[in-house]
């Protein structure tokens, strides 16, 4: 997964093929992560200046979740996932942990 701007380009590891590609409502700000076939990606809205982080299939890009959630702070780096939980680190020194199935805040630490 390769973001550039506010598109998010899935290519195909093996053979270098593109598979499909998703224009997000903003710029990409860090790295995307992928687990059990949903890519994780956060960017800024154009529109409303959240930072968000959204959930796409990576066999159809379809969101994988109802709504995207809500960050904080900008992220300063890729999510990192671990069993059931997204964690996502800002610029403010906050962390986030977000429940992988539908996006919902756990806990924030700052």
């Amino acid at each position: 997964y390769v973001p550039t701007g506010p598109r998010l380009y899935a290519i195909q590891p093996t053979s270098g093929n593109l598979r499909w590609t998703q224009d997000l409502p903003g710029e990409i700000l860090a790295p995307p992560a992928a687990s059990e076939g949903v890519v994780y990606v956060s960017c800024r809205d154009a529109v409303t200046q959240e930072f968000r982080m959204y959930a796409l299939r990576s066999s159809n890009r379809r969101v994988a979740w109802e709504k995207p959630a809500v960050l904080p702070a900008p992220p300063s780096a890729a999510p990192t996932i671990a069993g059931d939980v997204i964690y996502v680190p800002t610029k403010r020194g906050i962390v986030v942990a977000l429940d992988k199935a539908d996006g919902s805040l756990l806990w924030m630490y700052r």
